[in-house]
């Protein structure tokens, strides 16, 4: 608590820009990073500018938001440096705008020099490091993209990305000068939860009793593993009893869905798992502290905020090695490789007849949470770059 008040005695009322010119702002990006950032920037003193595309009737205290709801980026860039301009923010927090970000370094620069300023420019890199990955997705060549990551790296102060394993990643792809370069402007800040989210967790687990049940969290969709899940579930069916699998989250691949409902019907598995598509807030943290087990078996991830709400309702979890696996490492948990069945079946089971371990695991993510923090996270950031 003295370092925050330390911090807010720093800050003295700074102002900040927080910008996600690509991004329209709803529900389900309220527990995340991208609200997340600019509401913690804000308790801890800033005078907090968020400009977004557009926000969906969604209403934040002390946080001051410009929509562009433009999709010329042009006209978004426009708007946005004559806003530069006018508030002369300390610090400048923007989400990657891929190949346009160097344009938007270089001109963020040009008003420093004319306005003799001496602002801090951040950029979120909100990806897991794969830059090959990436190339193939946006069917970008390697190169450009390696030459776009570089240059911004020059024309930014800070590039933040979630994990040391992304940014391992990253560095992978450059030779030693240059990654010398990208490792001094590269930051690692992973994903948090704020206060008051942590402390609802644990109202809730003072509230209701655990079941023998396993919660996963996530979209329906082939990326996230789902049917690599069912297929290890079905090869320890006999050890699964009385445990109930809910798997929570949107519908995004209704394709996906039927497969996944298919192969429950044919392996007969509809007394275990349970769909429960997108649930409240406080109906998900319900079920996370009502279950034994957090599962997150993705074949990619940038940072899961999944894993962090298991720590906080004091789960052991089960994760593929994904970005932002690291966390629970040693730690809460166990890691498995991406789309091994056997292993994850082997985990699973594990788990499910080990009480003590468990508990062992439940103990640890109690404790592991509290470094998540989102006033935490940003204390350290702002620490780091040693501006105040």
């Amino acid at each position: 608590m003295s370092q925050i008040k330390t911090t807010r005695n720093k800050i003295n009322y700074n102002p900040i820009v927080v910008i996600a010119l690509k991004h329209d702002v709803v529900d389900i990006h309220l527990e995340k990073d991208l609200v997340q950032i600019p509401l913690t920037f804000s308790k801890l003193g800033f005078i907090t500018y968020f400009i977004v595309n557009s926000i969906s009737n969604l209403k934040f205290n002390n946080i001051n938001i410009l929509e562009l709801r433009s999709t010329n980026i042009l006209k978004k860039f426009y708007a946005t440096f004559v806003f530069i301009r006018k508030i002369k923010p300390k610090i400048i927090f923007t989400y990657y705008l891929w190949h346009h970000q160097v344009f938007f370094n270089i001109i963020v620069n040009i008003i420093r020099k004319i306005q003799k300023s001496n602002n801090y420019l951040i950029v979120k890199l909100d990806y897991d490091g794969n830059l090959r990955a990436v190339s193939l997705k946006k069917k970008v060549p390697l190169l450009l993209l390696k030459l776009l990551f570089f240059f911004n790296a020059i024309t930014a102060d800070l590039m933040v990305i979630e994990s040391n394993e992304a940014k391992k990643r990253l560095l992978s792809y450059y030779g030693r000068h240059c990654k010398k370069i990208l490792d001094k402007k590269t930051y690692v800040m992973p994903n948090g939860l704020s206060s008051d989210t942590i402390n609802k967790f644990r109202q809730y687990s003072d509230r209701y009793a655990r079941q023998h049940k396993i919660i996963v969290n996530s979209v329906v969709t082939e990326r996230k593993g789902l049917y690599e899940l069912l297929v290890a579930l079905n090869n320890i069916k006999n050890s699964l009893d009385n445990w109930k699998i809910h798997i929570v989250g949107p519908i995004q691949d209704h394709e996906y869905y039927s497969r996944l409902i298919d192969y429950i019907r044919k392996n007969k598995l509809e007394n275990n798992v349970v769909f429960l598509g997108k649930l409240t807030f406080e109906e998900l943290i319900k079920e996370y502290v009502t279950s034994e087990i957090f599962i997150l078996p993705s074949k990619a991830e940038g940072f899961s905020i999944a894993r962090l709400n298991a720590m906080a309702a004091c789960l052991p979890i089960i994760t593929t090695d994904t970005g932002g696996a690291e966390i629970v490492k040693n730690c809460c948990g166990i890691v498995v490789p991406i789309d091994n069945i056997y292993e994850l079946s082997e985990v699973i089971k594990k788990l499910i007849g080990n009480d003590k371990l468990r508990s062992e695991y439940s103990n640890v993510a109690c404790e592991k949470i509290k470094e998540y923090n989102w006033e935490k996270l940003i204390i350290n950031l702002i620490n780091y770059i040693g501006i105040f």
